[in-house]
């Protein structure tokens, strides 16, 4: 998934998508801005965000269930995993 911030404007913001428990998840993203993408699975991740283009972030999920990937600073959720066994 393609995330772009500049200044305070993310896109996108509160996407839904499937993913699969225990297959990898890459977010590619390019920011003008510091932040940290924080991902609500079970255990908690977190990636820090430099201001910089061509960040490659790559996770899994184990539990199944719906899983939110929020920008800590800018208090905006990005996207909501809907994670199938």
């Amino acid at each position: 998934m393609d995330i772009t911030i500049a200044g305070d404007q993310v896109t996108p913001t509160n996407d839904q998508a499937r993913a699969v428990a225990g297959e990898p998840i890459v977010l590619e993203v390019s920011s003008d801005v510091v932040d940290v993408l924080h991902v609500h699975s079970v255990p908690e991740q977190k990636f820090d965000v430099e201001a910089r283009p061509d960040q490659r972030f790559e996770f899994t999920v184990e539990v199944p269930g719906r899983v939110d990937v929020e920008l800590h600073d800018l208090h905006r959720t990005v996207v909501t995993f809907e994670v199938l066994p």
